[in-house]
């Protein structure tokens, strides 16, 4: 029952679960709570999605990144990021160039108090460079492979988060979105799906300007500023 309850749902959320341990019954507790847990349409934006095409779109810069799961969409997990596109030397319609995206996790995390903490702090090191193609009409998959994210970046239960992640999406004019696919390890194990787990962007400036990732709106789907955006993330502090 909560296997096939969960594989309907995103797993990242499931985080939650381990508040339920010390429960009696902690799997009905875990059906009652997915039972009563708002489900985003799984039908992502990508498909009504009208890019421009990537050579119509300026993609570079310096962004506030949010990755949304179904547990608590309003509770992003926040990173600064860093956003560089190469044209293709020869492009085709799958491979018009290449995008470099560096991720430095930022401070949000859950305290256990009514709300989660962010400072959108700087939290260790920037992940790994990820390097992926993108298409002629500006889609893109992005493999991410294994991920790490401390727990002073995890809004939902402020523990540590290990999975691998593919990025789904598509860029529109200094904007990257889209939804997210893939499994998550720890601190459980279930599988992520796209419709339930998305990411979004905020431009806040060009590479090497100064920009301030600790206030502003937050967008972690692909709505508009305003429908994407807010909660915990949103708020700051």
């Amino acid at each position: 029952m909560l296997r096939s309850l969960l594989s309907k749902r995103s797993a990242p959320a499931l985080m939650a679960a381990l508040s339920l341990v010390g429960c009696a019954d902690p799997e009905a507790a875990m059906d009652e709570f997915i039972s009563n847990t708002p489900v985003r349409d799984a039908a992502l934006d990508l498909a009504i999605a009208d890019t421009g095409g990537v050579d119509n779109v300026e993609i570079e810069g310096l962004y506030l990144f949010g990755l949304s799961t179904f547990l608590r969409p309003d509770y992003p997990i926040l990173f600064g990021a860093t956003v560089t596109y190469v044209p293709a030397d020869a492009p085709t319609a799958e491979k018009a160039g290449q995008i470099s995206l560096i991720l430095q996790p930022l401070y949000c995390k859950n305290e256990g108090g009514p709300m989660p903490n962010c400072t959108r702090e700087n939290v260790g090191d920037p992940l790994p460079t990820f390097v992926f193609d993108v298409a002629e009409d500006g889609r893109f998959s992005a493999d991410l492979g294994n991920v790490t994210v401390a727990g002073d970046s995890n809004p939902v239960s402020g523990r540590d988060i290990v999975a691998t992640l593919v990025l789904q999406g598509f860029v529109r004019e200094r904007e990257i979105c889209g939804g997210v696919t893939g499994a998550v390890s720890a601190p459980i194990t279930a599988p992520l799906e796209v419709g339930a787990n998305r990411f979004g962007t905020v431009y806040l400036g060009a590479i090497g300007d100064t920009v301030d990732y600790k206030t502003g709106p937050v967008r972690y789907d692909c709505s508009p500023i305003g429908e994407g955006a807010g909660g915990a993330g949103g708020s700051g502090g």
